[in-house]
């Protein structure tokens, strides 16, 4: 009898997660340093503010996800406006880990 690997449902989203966070640095990447107040209308958040909200995205999907019984809605305050590309890509490698980290954490008895 061969033993196969169990692929867990963490699993299959931490290797989502790693391919999707791959597309979003390299989208975050190209913001400009020099643009980050822009907002595409004047009700809009800033580009800084609407690139931050992209990378601290995952860390609060999983925090919401590893929550024991999602009843409201998750809360994703006003982010602030990010400075930098670097501050982004930072903000994305701080998100990422913390998804990691709760996702590493969970197995398929407690996400069903």
């Amino acid at each position: 009898m061969s033993v196969t690997a169990v692929m867990t449902i963490a699993n299959t989203l931490l290797q989502e997660l790693e391919q999707e966070a791959q597309t979003t640095r390299r989208v975050l990447e190209r913001v400009p340093d020099g643009k980050m107040s822009w907002r595409p209308h004047e009700k809009s958040m800033s580009l800084g503010q609407l690139a931050m909200h992209i990378a601290q995205t995952p860390g609060g999907v999983a925090e919401f996800a590893a929550r024991p019984s999602p009843v409201e809605a998750p809360n994703f305050p006003l982010p602030q406006e990010a400075q930098s590309t670097t501050e982004l890509l930072q903000a994305l490698d701080e998100s990422v880990a913390k998804a990691r980290t709760i996702l590493t954490g969970m197995d398929d008895a407690s996400s069903a």
